[in-house]
């Protein structure tokens, strides 16, 4: 795809990334977003999960409760669970979650994603998981100590 393609894909999906809020056209913003995602690919994939991220407030109770913005946290999760079956999820998803920090812990924004989104404990492992995994030094280690506190929660549960 040509730069200047790529630019009207991108400037295309983050439109319609904030369209899922109005009720009125969020099955044809849906319906357009997945065809534009479809046919460019995985970096427009990784590039809505980052347009996504960065639209949603997961420190704000009401979209905690779900009384805010529920319809693009469905999505969200509908479009984790997807992607986190292709092959490529965890070298990516790191990426998602680097570019959408806002001067927060990671393992406080991972926290606030988890609650707030309500993830099935498999997606919850490999989200760690790919965190863990990072490139970027201080996103590995952070995300290694969120995994072991995690396990170690999880066994407690257990017991």
């Amino acid at each position: 795809m040509s730069s200047s393609l790529n630019h009207a894909v991108y400037t295309q999906i983050k439109a319609l990334v904030q369209s899922l809020s109005n009720k009125k056209s969020l099955r044809n913003a849906k319906t357009e977003l997945l065809s534009l995602i479809e046919f460019s690919g995985p970096e427009a994939r990784r590039y809505m999960l980052m347009c996504l991220f960065d639209s949603l407030d997961f420190k704000d109770p009401k979209v905690q409760n779900g009384t805010k913005e529920q319809t693009k946290t469905q999505f969200l999760v509908q479009q984790l669970t997807l992607c986190s079956s292709h092959s490529n999820f965890l070298d990516y998803f790191t990426q998602v979650i680097e570019h959408s920090l806002q001067r927060q812990s990671l393992t406080e924004y991972m926290n606030d994603v988890i609650k707030c989104l309500k993830l099935a404990l498999t997606l919850q492992i490999t989200m760690i998981l790919s965190l863990a995994l990072s490139p970027t030094q201080h996103i590995a280690k952070e995300g290694f100590i969120t995994h072991i506190i995690f396990l170690t929660i999880m066994k407690a549960l257990s017991c």
